[in-house]
């Protein structure tokens, strides 16, 4: 009788230890999932905001237009020293851009950056005062900068731009969520002519 009591002794123990290492090796499965799944939502949460700005492709254009899209020359007599025929130099620049809808993503700023050999970027924040960072709205009643309503253009007239030679122009918007620069959205133009 003793003999059977402790092979059933020894067994229970076989059979707890073999629960015990069930239970350990669960454990272990539950945190690895749980360190894998937290790294993997911070990616996912990343690109979820990211994908705000896929929203605005196409929202922001800048409008091609010879008349609004444009830069005006230095004259001869601005300049200290001449420059060849086939040379100039920007004195101010015009750029146009439409707006569509962008439903509930709110924009803080529309960043418009020059390009060529030199480039520089210009910020336009709604609501601002005329003439911050260079940039003014053109033929404007009012001092203020705006952006323009949805479905409609507005023309911004860029001054003191020293002289630059832009070959192209980008536009983008920068969003109030985060301040998340959405030049993945931009909208580029490769030549700019002299206004008529």
């Amino acid at each position: 009788m003793i003999n059977i009591i402790n092979k059933i002794m020894i067994k229970s123990k076989k059979g707890a230890s073999e629960v015990v290492g069930t239970v350990l090796l669960i454990l272990l499965a539950i945190v690895v999932v749980s360190m894998v799944s937290a790294f993997v939502l911070n990616i996912v949460n990343g690109e979820i905001s990211k994908s705000e700005c896929h929203k605005l492709n196409g929202k922001v254009k800048i409008i091609n237009n010879p008349k609004y899209t444009c830069y005006t020359k230095f004259t001869p007599d601005d300049l200290s020293t001449p420059l060849p025929a086939n040379e100039y130099k920007a004195a101010e620049l015009y750029i146009q851009i439409h707006l569509d809808d962008t439903k509930d993503l709110k924009i803080k700023t529309l960043r418009i950056k020059t390009g060529g050999a030199d480039s520089r970027t210009f910020d336009i924040v709604n609501g601002t005062a005329g003439g911050t960072n260079n940039v003014e709205v053109y033929k404007s009643p009012t001092m203020m900068l705006l952006f323009p309503d949805f479905g409609t253009e507005k023309t911004y007239n860029i001054t003191d731009v020293d002289g630059l030679n832009p070959e192209s122009f980008m536009v983008w918007p920068i969003l109030e969520k985060n301040n998340q620069d959405c030049a993945i959205a931009a909208s580029t133009i490769s030549s700019i002519s002299e206004c008529p």
